[in-house]
């Protein structure tokens, strides 16, 4: 299976490179790849929390050594867990981030798993895991085929399902673990959109209008110049951040498209 992967993200606009708090898998990858089960993840940090990039981060490395699913998702949040608070409280903090750091961080997170049958019947399967709003979109030609943890752009909300770096906080994730998993079918030429809410929400909304926003984002595709965002997709952001046609929020893009044969 020949893929070629682009990753594409934004901070919130007025906000620095260092204060961006979302993540994504092949940050700096381009270009195809071979591999038999590809993974892919995006997450997108809670701004009300501390450390959040740096939860969102763990995250989707730890989905890209070994996939994150209802299974194992409660055991491997305790080691991540861990790992999150031992990054944090690496330097000394005034005292009142130390009682933040307490709460623990939050973050969504979308995984994606493509297995390849393409030997045999022509095409694969596909698993996605997604805890809160972060976002996955298949194209097939010109049609939008699948949409999920989201289907409706009214559906986004002020609270969305996060996960807690502290297991203890999770019973709200847990509780819905058996509604987080989808799977699909693949073919040569579709394409995969993951992304964090504020570019979800838009491409919704497009797609309501019978638009097909999948071309707008396409357009994108190979001009990234990782791990520098790309000039042309910062324009077009900030275009649509000063119309009001997208919320003021870190931007994360990841595509995913089989190539034909």
């Amino acid at each position: 299976m020949r893929i070629l992967v682009e990753g594409l993200w934004l901070p919130k606009a007025g906000h620095s490179e260092g204060e961006y708090e979302d993540a994504l898998s092949h940050r700096k990858t381009q270009g195809k790849l071979t591999k038999k089960a590809p993974r892919f993840a995006v997450a997108d940090g809670a701004t009300e929390s501390s450390f959040s990039g740096v939860w969102a981060r763990l995250l989707v490395n730890s989905n890209s050594r070994a996939p994150l699913n209802p299974a194992n998702v409660r055991q491997r949040v305790e080691g991540l867990g861990r790992k999150w608070f031992k990054e944090a409280t690496a330097r000394p903090l005034p005292w009142y981030a130390e009682r933040k750091i307490q709460q623990g961080a939050f973050s969504t997170f979308l995984g994606l798993s493509l297995e390849n049958d393409v030997s045999a019947t022509g095409r694969g399967t596909w698993t996605a895991f997604a805890i809160g709003d972060s976002c996955l979109f298949q194209v097939r030609d010109t049609e939008l085929v699948t949409c999920f943890p989201i289907g409706q752009a009214d559906q986004f909300g002020y609270h969305p399902l996060l996960l807690s770096s502290i297991p203890q906080r999770n019973d709200g994730v847990w509780e819905k673990l058996s509604e987080l998993e989808k799977t699909g079918v693949w073919l040569p030429g579709d394409t995969f959109f993951l992304m964090t809410d504020a570019l979800a929400q838009w491409f919704l909304v497009r797609a309501e209008q019978e638009n097909q926003p999948w071309l707008t984002l396409k357009q994108f595709i190979g001009q990234s110049a990782l791990p520098l965002f790309s000039d042309q997709f910062e324009k077009w952001v900030n275009e649509m951040r000063d119309a009001k046609e997208m919320r003021n929020d870190d931007v994360t893009l990841l595509t995913i498209t089989i190539e034909e044969p």
